[in-house]
């Protein structure tokens, strides 16, 4: 019994943590997108389509001061491939494990063969992980140069390590540079008389 306890709590506590940030995130870009008038804000409530939802903010800026760019495309091809790769490499050792059960005999080759290819979808993950954490390190420094210029390398920097939903809440409200220009020392919230939100 103690074994059992043991286990699943850190991995409950770990999945309550996980989808309460999920939540928060989720909230927090839902009033940027909201405030900033774009479609689809509902996606921010979306596991998936979050990631879309950051890559339209991050458009959003990138359009505001003259570029245009399809980051939400690309941050949604990134985790899809990246989510695809977990399922072969499910898929192929679940394959492998049940042919193992199924056989008296384990075939060094076999097993040889098995180990190089897991290894190489993993090495394929790994690059399109690298790929997908540089994009969406990007996309969160393009959505807070919009809407928190002055903070947007610490931002990210705490996003880094895991921690985007607390900046996200911060910024929430604040109004974007694509509207209000750059203001010393932040930028001004919604809620103050000189911006409204239907600016």
């Amino acid at each position: 019994m103690l074994l059992n306890y043991t286990f699943w709590v850190p991995i409950l506590n770990s999945s309550i943590f996980s989808i309460l940030f999920f939540l928060l995130r989720g909230w927090a870009l839902y009033s940027m997108c909201k405030n900033t008038g774009l479609n689809n804000a509902w996606t921010a409530w979306v596991p998936f389509a979050q990631n879309y939802c950051m890559g339209n903010l991050a458009d959003r800026y990138s359009a505001s001061i003259g570029n245009k760019t399809n980051t939400r495309i690309l941050m949604v091809v990134f985790s899809t491939i990246n989510i695809i790769f977990c399922f072969i490499i499910l898929g192929w050792s679940f394959s492998y494990f049940i042919s193992i059960g199924l056989s008296d005999y384990i075939d060094d080759y076999e097993l040889v063969s098995f180990v190089i290819g897991i290894f190489g979808i993993l090495l394929l993950m790994l690059v399109f992980t690298l790929i997908y954490v540089i994009t969406r390190l990007l996309v969160i420094y393009r959505i807070f140069k919009d809407f928190e210029p002055r903070r947007a390398g610490i931002y990210t920097l705490i996003s880094f390590f895991g921690f985007d939903w607390i900046c996200f809440i911060i910024s929430r409200e604040n109004v974007p540079v694509g509207i209000a220009g750059v203001c010393n020392p932040l930028q001004p919230k919604y809620n103050m008389d000189d911006y409204s939100k239907n600016y």
